[in-house]
């Protein structure tokens, strides 16, 4: 029998495409890896934003922006996940270049449930 992925996962693939094609588009020349992580900022009832961070993987020099289609992309992204109720505080995505391409690692942490 085979196991078929929760809705979530199959709902986030496109987003987490969009995130891979923003973070690809803004990395800067002399990088070869990129760390972007997203974070839920409460502000009140009903009101967050989210801070986005982006990073070389080697300490480069250099900066990188969030570009509004990244922006975009995360809050699709908080979205998705507090339709689903799992309380996600932190969105990190790595995209880096190896021997064999570029490969995009995620990982995400979740604030307890109330």
């Amino acid at each position: 029998m085979s196991e078929t992925a929760p809705p979530i996962q199959i709902a986030q693939q496109p987003i987490d495409k969009e995130v891979s094609d923003e973070l690809f588009r803004v990395l800067p020349e002399s990088w070869r890896g990129i760390r972007m992580e997203a974070r839920r900022i409460v502000q009140g009832p009903g009101s967050e934003s989210y801070r986005i961070e982006l990073v070389s993987t080697e300490n480069k020099p250099g900066l990188a922006f969030p570009s509004d289609e990244l922006q975009d992309a995360i809050r699709k992204l908080f979205l998705l996940h507090k339709r689903y109720s799992t309380n996600l505080s932190l969105a990190r995505y790595i995209l880096e270049e190896g021997p064999n391409g570029w490969r995009l690692v995620s990982e995400f942490e979740y604030d307890e449930a109330n």
